[in-house]
């Protein structure tokens, strides 16, 4: 009905082993598979995003804030306009990365954890999945970001450096919907420390304090400095 673009996707390959015939070879396809399966990263992403989408804005999800500060890094010393925001990022800042992003000044926003949901820019039309998830709700979120449609936008483009699509399948795939009572109110102790984890606990160097939800102490005041961190990934190619 036009509410939507088409997207591309675009992900590591996996050996076919339907026309392997000796034991050896499919042993070793079988291997290659099971390293994918690790949820490593596969490919360089600023090297595939000027070979897939180098024209497009685009949005990148990091695994961890450290990861989101290094591909911004990355991007801008391969000469493209990049920019970071994650959720300790000052209201006033976050609100002039996003309009420079609307005004065309910043090619790639990187983020962790803070653009997966109600966040509306259409002109977006790449989206950077540099993050494994298993939760399936995430997985569409993120790549939703870039699914509106805007004027001279025909299509989207997916690229899945953490072959999240083999975990879920396709953006646009139909799927029927089934609402249980009470699922969403039952958490477990595993889910809750997943919780807890991916709010990054930080431990004040200064005071030892140990406390989430913001960057500076709030016991004596000490700002830490975000520096990036480089996530390992293995060499690969990305296909449609």
């Amino acid at each position: 009905h036009g509410y939507l673009v088409q997207p591309k996707t675009y992900a590591p390959t996996i050996p076919d082993l339907t026309d392997i015939k000796s034991k050896e070879e499919k042993k070793e396809a079988v291997a290659l598979q099971a390293r994918l399966n690790r949820r490593e990263l596969v490919g360089d992403i600023v090297t595939h995003w000027h070979r897939l989408a180098s024209a497009r804005p685009t949005i990148a999800f990091a695994s961890g804030v450290k990861h989101s500060i290094n591909l911004r890094d990355e991007f801008i010393k391969s000469g493209v306009k990049a920019a970071h925001i994650d959720g300790n990022t000052a209201l006033d800042d976050r609100k002039k990365i996003i309009a420079d992003l609307h005004a065309g000044q910043i090619d790639v926003l990187t983020n962790y954890a803070v653009l997966t949901e109600g966040f509306d820019e259409p002109a977006l039309s790449a989206c950077i999945l540099a993050r494994a998830t298993k939760n399936f709700g995430l997985y569409r979120q993120m790549g939703g970001r870039t699914l509106r449609p805007a004027d001279g936008k025909e299509d989207s483009i997916i690229i899945d450096h953490s072959g999240n699509v083999y975990e879920h399948g396709f953006i646009q795939d139909e799927v029927d919907w089934v609402l249980e009572e009470g699922r969403a109110m039952t958490t477990t102790s595993a889910e809750r420390q997943k919780d807890l984890d991916e709010r990054e606990p930080i431990t004040c160097v200064k005071c030892a304090t140990v406390y989430t939800g913001q960057l500076i102490c709030p016991t004596c005041g000490y700002e830490p400095e975000k520096k990036g961190k480089h996530v390992e990934s293995r060499s690969g190619e990305l296909m449609e």
